[in-house]
């Protein structure tokens, strides 16, 4: 039987939970506190397998920490151009420095029943190599500015205009010349982002690459098409159902701002499932593909016991030091299949990649994957990885194709 000073004390236990409770609710809400659980998580997964060995095994695949070295790092600077390799890249808050900040972009059709488009709506649309195949054919030099880091040359060059180059000159920060170019909402898939014009001469170049791409639709034919590179002020951030509470950056618990890729910041390849679909490609009697297809990132070349498509399971690695979350396998569209030098457009990849990648077949009957995407840690901006850099498994798990996006 419970006394009067009993029951005291079962009250001053019952206010004191409520008010560590409310304490906690108010100081860790559920997502900052997901987040720091994620964060205390990952830096458990990364000691915990810096205090293994690094020996491979001979018995499970798993256990081999060291799966290979990086071979190969690309920036693609405009979004659906050619790629341009780089020996090392540093990190910024939007992934790779230089990657995907700008974009092509032709104007939305008004619909008959509107005078103007509203405020916040978009009014061009996002142009790329499955429009215009021959946007391949363009590359991209960057030029630094040795005496003044905030301002970046860009040159445009491709065979289809013999002699002709277009040179753009954008700041790393908002200027007054920002706040006189012309700025446009666009439609990159479901997202509405904020561009700025980067000029009559550059529209002009690529409309002439337009005009002599032979494969351009004829929706696309005779209408503007304007460079633009995303506003400094805009801020686009990865897919929820995808990032790793480990990846949100504090106090806010944000998801990590991305510039105008796709979806993802980072695309991860390997040359052991790059060789495995090219045997199966060659059985088929076709001709053998270039990694350059994918458009990844980052291709790694894999030790002896490496296995094809190994990255599937991939959960968390280390390039030397940098920590990425392997977050969602890539669904391949009709631009793989174009040559990424001269805007050819083949059967394959996709052709092959139908007989074996395809992962979700009652969700995602149609789609078929290779390489994977990628998010950063929180904290690996201004990191610089580089080829050769050796790349470590710290956490392996099941694949993740995007059935519940």
């Amino acid at each position: 039987m419970m006394t009067e000073g009993d029951d005291q004390s079962l009250r001053i236990l019952m206010l004191t939970v409520v008010v560590i409770l409310l304490t906690t609710w108010i100081l860790f809400p559920p997502r900052r506190l997901r987040t720091l659980i994620g964060r205390l998580y990952l830096h458990n997964v990364i000691s915990s397998r810096a205090a293994t060995t690094t020996t491979p095994s001979t018995t499970n695949n798993n256990d081999d920490k060291l799966r290979g070295t990086v071979s190969g790092l690309f920036v693609y600077p405009v979004k659906s151009l050619r790629a341009v390799e780089v020996a090392s890249v540093q990190l910024d808050s939007k992934g790779f420095q230089d990657d995907r900040r700008y974009m092509l972009i032709t104007p939305l059709p008004l619909p008959i029943w509107k005078t103007s488009f509203a405020d916040g709506e978009p009014t061009h649309r996002f142009l790329t190599q499955r429009q215009s195949p021959r946007m391949a054919t363009v590359t991209t030099k960057i030029v630094k500015n040795t005496t003044d880091d905030r301002h970046t040359s860009i040159e445009f060059s491709t065979h289809l205009l013999p002699g002709e180059t277009v040179t753009v000159v954008s700041t790393k920060t908002p200027t007054i010349d920002s706040d006189t170019r012309e700025v446009y909402l666009a439609k990159l898939w479901d997202d509405v982002v904020r561009v700025e014009d980067m000029g009559n001469e550059a529209s002009a170049f690529f409309r002439k690459v337009m005009d002599a791409d032979d494969m351009l639709p004829d929706e696309l034919k005779d209408i503007p098409v304007r460079l633009v590179r995303q506003s400094l002020v805009d801020r686009r951030a990865t897919i929820e159902t995808f990032t790793p509470p480990s990846a949100r950056l504090l106090p806010n618990c944000e998801n990590p701002p991305i510039s105008l890729v796709d979806g993802f910041p980072i695309l991860i390849a390997t040359e052991a499932s790059l060789a495995e679909l090219n045997r199966r490609i060659k059985a088929n009697n076709h001709q053998e593909i270039p990694m350059s297809r994918f458009r990844p990132n980052i291709v790694v070349k894999g030790s002896a016991a490496m296995e094809p498509f190994e990255e599937d399971r991939w959960k968390v690695i280390s390039i030397d030091g940098v920590i990425f979350h392997i977050v969602k396998g890539c669904p391949r569209c009709k631009q793989s299949c174009t040559d990424q030098i001269n805007g050819n457009v083949s059967e394959e990849p996709l052709l092959t990649l139908r007989e074996f990648r395809v992962m979700s077949p009652r969700k995602q009957p149609d789609a078929v994957f290779f390489a994977q995407n990628a998010i950063a840690a929180a904290g690996m901006e201004g990191k610089t990885i580089s080829v050769g850099a050796h790349v470590q498994v710290l956490q392996w798990g099941g694949p993740e194709w995007g059935d519940e996006q």
